[in-house]
């Protein structure tokens, strides 16, 4: 996925979102999206690529559980 795809699809959530961190003092109300690519895993042989694989990881923060808005992205929001 590109990141202008992570974006059409977590805009469907309805919550602001932002890649990897807010600037200090700039974030939104609880709850709020944050997404990121905290390792890679990609298959290499003969000294080739053969596949990319990226993982991606959205977290939710809010001040209390909500098990509706997990599940909502749990699916595939787009």
């Amino acid at each position: 996925m590109t990141y202008r795809e992570i974006a059409e699809m977590l805009a469907t959530v309805g919550l602001p979102f932002v890649y990897h961190h807010w600037e200090d003092n700039s974030a939104p109300p609880l709850p709020y999206l944050v997404y990121l690519f905290p390792s890679r895993d990609d298959f290499y042989a003969d000294n080739s690529n053969y596949q990319a694989i990226v993982n991606l990881n959205i977290e939710l923060y809010s001040d209390q559980k909500d098990f509706a808005m997990e599940r909502k992205l749990e699916k595939n929001p787009a």
